[in-house]
Parts: C-alpha cells; structure tokens; sequence
C-alpha cells in the first residue's frame, strides 16, 4: 500500500495494486506501471471494476490455457475491455493494464471462491458467456479451454453438463449481417468462381 501510494504521489499507478484488490506482490512478480492524473489519486475500484477484473481473471485463465495467449486473443480481450463502458475512463486505464498483468503472468483459478460468491446471477451467466465466447475467438474451443472452463462452470455453481451444448450454441449461432456505416472499413464479397466447361 505505501509503495502504490508513493508511486501514485508521482502520477503513476501499479498492477498489481493490494488497494485495489490485487496480490501483494513478491520479488518475482510482474508489475505494470502506467500514469494516471492527479484527479485519480486515493480513487477506489467500483463495484462495476471488480466485476470486471474478475472476468478478465477468468478470461485470461481460458485464453493461457493451451501454454500461451495469442495475438488474436490478446486483440479480443483489449476490445472487450474497450465496450465495457460502465467503467469509466480511469478504470478502463487501470483495467488495461491489469489486462496487461494478467497476460504476463497467466493466472490461476484458485483463491477465486470469494470473489465470485459476491457475483449475482446475471453477472454469473454473463461472465460464463463471455468467456465461451473467449475460447472460440481462434475458430474452436481446444480440449484444454474445456477442462478450463469445466472448472469455471463448476466454480459459479453452474451445470457443467450444460457447459457442452452451451459452447456448441454459440458456434452454430447465426452470423448477422449488419448495413454498412460511413467510416468503417470494407470488404467486397468475392466473384462467383467461373463454371468448369
């Protein structure tokens, strides 16, 4: 607390941060510094904030699962974070580099039982589609993101029977096509192959 505190007098901020819910740091812990104002000074994490390092805890658990987290990942957890826009900015700054923490150092599910015994119902169903959501952003979900997420489903109290239909749902969904915006970048549909004569 007094380093963060210290380091917070100079316009920088630390994750893992004990004030904020983090680890007490050991001398092999990776540490993210990143500046924060000075109107963030002494702030305290929203209930909201909690809730949303708890799924980028579990999120990152999922994506580590198979040894290592890729860029396409790591870009779709960077997005997520980036609509959760009920945390206001300084959070989402804080947020970013816990992110960033987390990616270094792949987290564990143990010692989350306290954590996710506050969620209600909603948020627990939420945060369980986000992350199956998470492991299908490479294309398919590895037999390692099921024994991950078997252990979260477990973890929230949930069916984990259900857990297979509920990861089959949402890669059979049906993809919506939206009208295109002004701004945003384009791709033409390719040319119907020529037939064989």
């Amino acid at each position: 607390s007094a380093l963060a505190s210290a380091l917070e007098e100079m316009g920088v901020g630390m994750e893992p941060d004990v004030r904020w819910g983090g680890a007490v740091p050991t001398e092999d812990t990776n540490i993210v510094l990143f500046p924060i104002t000075p109107d963030e000074r002494g702030a305290k994490p929203s209930a909201p904030y909690k809730v949303a390092t708890l799924a980028l805890h579990l999120a990152a658990a999922v994506s580590a699962s198979d040894g290592e987290v890729s860029e396409i990942e790591k870009g779709h957890l960077e997005r997520q974070l980036e609509r959760w826009l009920h945390l206001g900015q300084s959070e989402r700054t804080r947020l970013r580099a816990h992110l960033k923490w987390l990616l270094l150092s792949p987290p564990t599910l143990t010692a989350l039982k306290k954590r996710v015994s506050a969620l209600n119902e909603e948020q627990i169903r939420g945060i369980a589609a986000f992350l199956i959501n998470v492991s299908q952003v490479e294309g398919g979900v590895s037999a390692n993101e099921i024994k991950v997420l078997t252990k979260v489903y477990r973890l929230f109290g949930l069916d984990e029977q259900a857990l297979y239909s509920h990861v089959h749902a949402v890669a059979t969904e049906p993809v919506t096509v939206k009208s295109a915006r002004t701004g945003m970048p384009s791709f033409g549909v390719p040319p119907k192959p020529e037939a064989k004569q």
